[in-house]
Formats: structure tokens, sequence, C-alpha cells
């Protein structure tokens, strides 16, 4: 259910709808995967699925390409949509209007193949993709920063770093932000996430540090505030800009609404190649695997 914001794909396939309307083009959103910062990748996602139920609930159809989980026979996701003929790519994706949840396909292996077959097309990464996605109208990238640039370079979208309330590698985040600045020339926004209102009103001690628990959080707050600036200082000093910053408190529907709405802000647009609906005039799908979330 979208209201828990589960971490595990759930749910049953969405299937294809080629009598939908199609969007005239695809917003591109990205949001960095980081193993090192995040290992199970719990703070990203706590704000992965709410910003994309957010903009779901705008009436604009989201899809997550999710490259934290890899494609297989029983989970099949973007690899197995990629290699469809020619004559069903045609046809794209749809979202299964009977449904509301947000959509979500495994894309580990299909992100990396995406270049290679634009390429062999004579098209962008992205321009390809839009071809087997039709029906929505957001498309959310979830993967590290190597997959982000191999598939991002110029798209005007900012991918989005969390960086967790426990702190952040300053060292580890600045090489991320440098490769994807140098490689794919994109400028990330930073998203620190601070304690919600219901944390800030602890009381409890803190037997771990012997000290009480407000007293944590305050230390907690200002180490990772030292890092956030160190952090800008680097990027402005070594790449020439800083990342734009979005503090989000968690569970806090209006930080998460103006978050969805400064990324919808900085989405690549994408519009169908040569500026034409080629979806239209061909025959249905069979049903087309992708997981609600």
């Amino acid at each position: 259910m979208l209201e828990t914001f589960p971490q595990l794909h759930q749910g049953l396939g969405l299937h294809g709808q080629p009598g939908a309307a199609a969007p005239m083009g695809l917003r591109v959103l990205a949001m960095l995967r980081d193993t090192a910062n995040d290992p199970q990748g719990q703070a990203e996602q706590s704000l992965l699925w709410p910003v994309c139920a957010s903009l779901q609930r705008l009436g604009l159809p989201v899809l997550v390409l999710d490259a934290s989980q890899g494609e297989s026979p029983d989970a099949p996701g973007l690899a197995q949509l990629l290699q469809q003929s020619a004559w069903q790519a045609r046809t794209g994706l749809h979202p299964d209007p009977r449904h509301s949840s947000v959509a979500v396909l495994p894309a580990r292996q299909g992100l990396d193949l995406l270049p290679q077959q634009a390429r062999q097309a004579g098209m962008t990464p992205m321009q390809w993709l839009q071809r087997h996605v039709r029906g929505y109208a957001i498309v959310m990238l979830y993967a590290n920063a190597d997959t982000l640039a191999s598939n991002l370079a110029g798209q005007a979208v900012h991918p989005l770093m969390v960086l967790p309330e426990q702190g952040t590698r300053v060292l580890g985040c600045y090489r991320q932000l440098k490769q994807l600045a140098v490689h794919a020339g994109l400028r990330c926004l930073l998203a620190p996430l601070l304690p919600s209102a219901d944390d800030l009103g602890v009381t409890s001690y803190d037997w771990r540090r012997g000290q009480t628990g407000a007293r944590s959080q305050a230390e907690d707050a200002q180490q990772l505030q030292s890092q956030i600036d160190a952090l800008m200082r680097c990027a402005q000093r070594h790449l020439g800009h800083a990342p734009g910053l979005l503090p989000v408190r968690l569970h806090h529907a209006p930080d998460l609404q103006r978050l969805a709405l400064q990324l919808l802000n900085h989405a690549g647009s994408v519009l169908p190649h040569g500026g034409q609906d080629l979806a239209a005039g061909f025959a249905p799908l069979p049903a087309s695997h992708a997981w609600s979330h």
C-alpha cells in the first residue's frame, strides 16, 4: 500500500493499455543510489516512494526504474521490456487506469543495456526509453552514479542525493557529485533528512553516549550541518557550482510535496523521436510486466 511505503516491490502486474491516451513527452527524474552512504537504501527509499506518490496524485502516471533490483525470469523488468521485438516496442508500456499505485520495474540490467541500444538506434538513452514507456508522464531512475551518468548525459535533470540523519561521507559524496558533473553535465539536489516533529520531542536517555537523547540529537544535527557545509564548499571550489539544497522532514507532507515539485521543476524532458507519437495505429501488446508500489 502506498500509505506504508514498503521497501520491497509488491503487487500485481500493470498491464499494457494501448487504448489510453499517451502523453506527448516524458519527464525524467533521478535519485542517486549510494550504497556506501546508505547500504540498505532505507533513507533513500523513505523519500523515493512518498515523493513518487505525491507526483502521481497530481495526475501524472509515474514509473520507477529501480536499479537496486535486478531482473529475473520470476521478476521481469526493464531488460525484458527492451528486448521485445520492434513491433511490440512501438506500442510501449502503459499504466493500468484501475490501479493508483506507483509502478516499479527492476532495472539493474536494463539501464546498462539502454545506452547500447540507444546508440545503435541513433538516439539518446531517454529517447529510446520513451518509445517503450509511452503511457507514463514521469520516469524516475533510481541508480548509482555510473548508471545515471551513462543514461542522463545532456539531460536537464537534477538528480536527488539523499543525506541520512546519521551523517554522510563528505569525500564520497563529493566524488559522486564530480562524476555526475564531469561525465554527464548534471547538477545534483541535496536532500538532508531532518528529524520529524515527533523525534524532536525525544527525552529518553542515550545510554550508548551516556547523555540525554536531546543532546545526542543536537550533536547529530550539528555534525550533519558541518558535513553539508563542507560538501557545498568543496563543490563550489572544485566544480564551480554548489548543489541545490532542500532539507526534508520525513512524514511531513508539506516538505515531501515541496520536494516533489522541486524535482519536477528540474526534470529532464523528452519528446518522441522525430516529434511524433509513434505509438498510434499499432496493435496492442500482451500483458507488460511492471510491479506496483
